[in-house]
C-alpha cells in the first residue's frame, strides 16, 4: 500500500527481509514449507528440531525465516548465503500467525486471538531460534519512521479482526521504506582483467507485453572466490 490505513483497528509488525515459511506439524513431526510447497526439512534440520521442541502434536506455524546481521537487523543476502553454504543453523524463525492448532482450524478466528494463543505457545517453550513477531499499537506514521531510522525494510499493517485467508486481501498491507525489484539474470560479462571470474551480471525485467527487456548490469556484492 502507498499509505497507512485510516479506519479500523490495526496492529503493525516489522517487515522482515527474509523468506515466508509455514511449519506444518503432524504427529509431532515438523515440516518447514516455503511458498513453493517444497519440503525444506533436509535443508533446515536445526529449525525442524526447534519447532519440534515445542511439544505440539499438530499445528501450522506461519512466519518468516531471517538471518540477523551484525547491525542487529535482518540481512537477505546473509540468508541466501546460509542456504548456499549449508549453514542454516544461523537462521531465526519469526512467527506471526497460528492458523491451525491441535485439531482446531483457527483460520476464521480473528487475528488478535490467534496471535494471543501463538504467544502463549512460544512463551512456555523459549528457544533461541524461535521468536514471536511483536506488534505495535502506536500510530502508523511513528512506527514507519522508526523502522526507516533503523534501516528496516518497512512494516506490515494487519487488521486485528481479520481471518486467515490464502489470497491477497485489504486486511494485510505492506508499507515499505525500501523498494525492491526482482530481475532475471540473463547472462554475465567476464572480468576486464582477464581473470576467469564473473565481472558483471546482465539483468532484465519482463515488460507489460511479456518481453524480456535489458535494464542494466551489476558488478558488486561478491568477493573474488564467489566470482570465480
Amino acid at each position: 500500500a502507498s499509505a497507512a490505513p485510516t479506519s479500523g483497528a490495526w496492529a503493525y509488525e516489522i517487515k522482515l527481509d527474509g523468506h515466508r515459511l509455514l511449519a506444518r506439524i503432524e504427529d509431532g513431526q515438523a515440516r518447514p514449507t516455503p511458498r513453493g510447497g517444497h519440503d525444506w526439512s533436509a535443508k533446515m534440520p536445526a529449525l525442524v528440531k526447534a519447532v519440534q521442541s515445542l511439544g505440539l502434536n499438530s499445528a501450522w506455524l506461519d512466519g518468516e525465516i531471517v538471518v540477523i546481521g551484525k547491525t542487529g537487523t535482518p540481512e537477505f543476502n546473509a540468508l541466501q548465503n546460509a542456504f548456499d553454504r549449508s549453514r542454516t543453523e544461523s537462521i531465526d524463525y519469526f512467527l506471526f500467525d497460528l492458523p491451525y492448532f491441535e485439531g482446531h482450524d483457527l483460520r476464521a478466528t480473528p487475528l488478535v486471538q490467534r496471535r494471543q494463543l501463538l504467544k502463549q505457545v512460544l512463551g512456555d517453550h523459549p528457544h533461541e531460534h524461535l521468536r514471536f513477531s511483536a506488534d505495535f499499537d502506536a500510530d502508523a506514521a511513528s512506527i514507519i519512521e522508526s523502522a526507516r531510522r533503523m534501516g528496516l525494510e518497512g512494516v506490515i499493517a494487519k487488521r486485528k479482526d481479520a481471518p486467515d485467508e490464502s489470497r491477497r486481501t485489504e486486511t494485510w498491507l505492506k508499507l515499505k521504506n525500501k523498494l525492491r525489484q526482482e530481475f532475471v539474470v540473463a547472462g554475465y560479462s567476464d572480468r576486464s582483467s582477464g581473470e576467469a571470474e564473473i565481472g558483471s551480471l546482465l539483468l532484465g525485467v519482463h515488460d507489460g507485453g511479456g518481453q524480456l527487456v535489458y535494464v542494466g548490469n551489476v558488478g558488486t556484492g561478491w568477493d573474488a572466490a564467489t566470482a570465480a
